[in-house]
């Protein structure tokens, strides 16, 4: 559907919003703007959006990751009020949090993930929603946090590795903090992984220095 008249628009925009049955926010989705009424029709999306109850906005998020128009900013703010309420199941809670968490660690402050998955009970933390707290807690420097979740720098240098081609001002961080923190403890292979030259005696402080091979 689409209302190219720029008259015509913004009537045609303000009767979808007040349609009394039926999804508003597909409706509004649906109603492509000129491009001279494109913030009016964004706006309009996130009143739908924060009408939507907050049972149903995983079911939301999927009607606004399907449009090219919607930024992530937008779907992380449709997600948060029912990430924070505690009137949604927690099992639910933590499948936005799911759906949520990447879109922060893109576009955001990595410590609101760790904070969301912090808010959630134990009980319904998943492995990968682990994971993701994990990364976003060398992400956001909280590497107390991080070594609660995973005290082996096996895990750290994993870490270390995903982040070195996506992230390389946190991989150089977290090589840093691995070294600080586990010293001795890491074994040649972790070492090669890390990209530090060879230390033989495990002591040696020019060793703890990326390899320049």
């Amino acid at each position: 559907e689409r209302a190219d008249d720029e008259v015509i628009y913004p009537f045609a925009l303000s009767a979808t919003e007040q349609q009394p049955t039926g999804s508003t926010l597909a409706r509004v989705l649906a109603l492509t703007p000129p491009e001279s009424q494109t913030r009016r029709w964004h706006e309009s999306v996130q009143r739908a959006a924060e009408a939507v109850p907050l049972q149903d906005r995983l079911e939301a998020d999927n009607l606004l990751n399907q449009h090219p128009s919607i930024n992530e900013t937008d779907r992380i703010a449709l997600l948060q009020a029912a990430i924070s309420s505690d009137t949604v199941p927690d099992s639910l809670r933590a499948d936005m949090v799911g759906r949520a968490g990447p879109l922060v660690l893109r576009t955001g402050d990595p410590r609101v993930v760790v904070s969301m998955v912090d808010g959630l009970p134990e009980s319904s933390v998943s492995p990968s929603l682990t994971d993701m707290k994990f990364e976003a807690a060398l992400r956001g420097r909280l590497f107390d946090e991080a070594a609660g979740v995973y005290p082996e720098p096996v895990a750290w240098v994993a870490a270390f590795e995903r982040l070195e081609t996506t992230q390389p001002e946190a991989a150089d961080l977290v090589r840093s903090e691995i070294v600080r923190r586990y010293g001795e403890a890491l074994d040649g292979d972790l070492r090669k992984r890390l990209g530090l030259a060879a230390d033989p005696m495990m002591g040696d402080a020019d060793s703890d220095t990326p390899s320049t091979n």
